[in-house]
């Protein structure tokens, strides 16, 4: 046996960097990384850079795979439906959801208890909805009153201590701009409160204890960094750029928060 040339290792964790869909959930003590691409979901041990290809019988396109924090599955998506696999990749798919009727399941976000999925109808609009892991049935997200749909929303994320929802969306005159700054929704009891409205916010995260959100909002020219309470309260900035913007946000269980800026 040998030992890889210190190039090939660079040049494939290089093209790593440049796979289409990175799926940012630790698995376990975070030493397994799980992403997907093309129509493949794989694993890497991050201790011996060694990976393996899920074994799925894959039907039409993969539409997203992610894995909920703390927890031994997979979700993925394909023409046919939603589907979860347990993490030893030996054990067989099982059914969630059926494809809709028209259309297809995208997944979004997910903790252990729910998943977050847009619809994505034919005519390209979009429902976004959620289901219970443990319950076959697609659910679509409480509006706010007078609201019709949420658009293209500018990103999602589901509280990991609850079943609450924190939607962002644009204040820009496109026709999909439904429902713009930040609305929280119990999924549970329906209930939505818009806590900051009339803004262009993007990328909502939850803090691990859920007791913050943090994201991106347009200032000006620029867009910084904000944390607010999920009751609206205690809206502060924690950047002040004059120009670019930020393109990611993640909560570190150590309740470091990381960001990429463009």
């Amino acid at each position: 046996s040998g030992k890889a040339q210190s190039n090939a290792v660079a040049s494939s964790w290089a093209l790593a960097e440049d796979m289409i869909t990175l799926l940012s959930h630790p698995i376990g003590d975070g030493l397994t990384l799980i992403y997907s691409l093309g129509n493949n979901i794989v694993g890497v041990d991050m201790i011996g850079f060694t990976s393996q290809r899920a074994s799925l019988n894959i039907v039409g396109d993969l539409h997203g795979a992610l894995t909920p924090p703390n927890s031994d599955l997979i979700l993925y998506s394909d023409d046919s439906g939603v589907y979860t696999m347990s993490l030893d990749f030996c054990s067989s798919s099982e059914e969630l959801l059926p494809a809709p009727q028209t259309g297809i399941y995208q997944l979004r976000r997910a903790n252990n208890d729910v998943v977050i999925i847009s619809q994505i109808n034919e005519d390209q609009t979009t429902t976004l909805g959620w289901a219970y892991l443990e319950r076959r049935r697609f659910r679509e997200v409480a509006l706010p009153a007078g609201g019709e749909s949420y658009g293209c929303d500018t990103g999602v994320d589901i509280s990991p201590v609850a079943n609450l929802l924190v939607v962002s969306g644009s204040n820009t005159d496109a026709a999909c701009n439904r429902v713009p700054g930040l609305t929280v929704i119990d999924l549970e009891e329906d209930q939505v409160d818009r806590i900051l409205t009339d803004v262009t916010a993007f990328n909502p995260v939850w803090s691990p204890d859920g007791s913050l959100i943090a994201f991106a909002m347009v200032d000006g020219e620029a867009a910084n960094l904000y944390l607010i309470n999920p009751d609206g309260s205690g809206l502060r900035a924690l950047t002040s750029f004059t120009s670019g913007g930020i393109n990611s946000l993640a909560w570190g269980q150590d309740n470091t928060l990381f960001y990429g800026r463009n």
